[in-house]
């Protein structure tokens, strides 16, 4: 219920919801109906709140009850105004959202005028797929420590006991899978998982932010990987398995470009050098407005090292 007595209407386009979770669909959350219906005219599903943004510094005029309407969307996306009430705002909606589970994003158009939202952006000549890639560049939204809330209602679950699949290492490449099941084999008690384990973090620490995957529609991730291990048993697995990085990092560096801020030409030039001590002709190289000149090494396996 309003202040009137009159029934809360609930979100704008709220009905759209539960299709777009079951699609998994991402769900834009922004400041007035103008905005629901610019985006529309883009194809995307969004949503808004019914009493606007309030005033800052005082009570939100977002309803808890508006949050739990995004249980099972895929990703909301909240499209901040450009001002300190929108900021707030935006800032409110997100917390309300991420303490149902969902993943939220808060996507913000600093270069508008003061009061400027995401149809002043629209009419500015911007494309879907432009706002598509200032979506898929902006950071899943943290909330506050203290916002998520545990209540006396939040039960623990029940311990589940489920029998453990094998390891599939017929996904890795041979010589991989020889070296996972050689680790394996040196270190008693050892099973597969945990140097296959470990090689997969190696790799993902090798890759680094190089090569990003596409999850779903303007939702990105690198390949970064969390594995644990319990080391107070079969410590030597992860010695072992991560003994090839400096190898393995300069081999991605050659194939796949990442270079650590330099030049592919550069960093081949000074480990080649260093290495392997022999050079050729001399070039010159622009680079940010200067000239820099550096050795064009002739590349042999030895010379970047195994």
């Amino acid at each position: 219920m309003t202040g009137t007595g009159a029934q809360d209407p609930g979100l704008y386009r709220q009905e759209r919801l539960p299709q777009a979770s079951l699609d998994g669909a991402t769900v834009f959350v922004v400041e007035g109906e103008k905005d629901v219906h610019s985006l529309e005219a883009l194809g995307r599903v969004a949503v808004t709140g019914p009493h606007g943004a309030g005033k800052a510094g005082g009570q939100s005029k977002w309803r808890p009850e508006y949050g739990q309407a995004f249980r099972g969307v895929f990703l909301a996306l909240v499209l901040r105004d450009n001002d300190s009430i929108g900021r707030e705002h935006g800032e409110n909606v997100a917390r309300s959202i991420s303490r149902e589970g969902v993943p939220v994003k808060i996507v913000d158009f600093p270069e508008l005028q003061e009061h400027g939202d995401v149809t002043d952006w629209i009419a500015g000549g911007h494309t879907r797929e432009q706002l598509l890639e200032r979506v898929a560049e902006a950071p899943v939204y943290v909330p506050p420590a203290d916002s998520v809330a545990i209540t006396d209602d939040d039960e623990p679950l029940p311990p589940v006991e489920t029998p453990a699949e094998p390891f599939p290492i017929e996904v890795f490449p041979d010589p991989v899978r020889r070296f996972i099941e050689e680790v394996s084999a040196s270190i008693p008690g050892a099973p597969l998982d945990y140097p296959a384990g470990a090689v997969l973090a190696v790799a993902a620490s090798a890759i680094g932010a190089s090569r990003q995957i596409e999850l779903k529609e303007s939702y990105r991730e690198s390949a970064a990987l969390w594995v644990a291990i319990d080391s107070s048993r079969n410590c030597g697995v992860l010695g072992r398995s991560s003994k090839p990085m400096p190898a393995v990092s300069r081999w991605l560096s050659i194939c796949c470009g990442s270079f650590g801020g330099r030049s592919p030409r550069q960093k081949l030039t000074r480990e080649a050098s260093s290495q392997a001590g022999h050079s050729s002709t001399t070039s010159n190289a622009k680079r940010g407005g200067y000239t820099r000149r550096f050795r064009r090494p002739r590349l042999t396996a030895g010379s970047i090292g195994s």
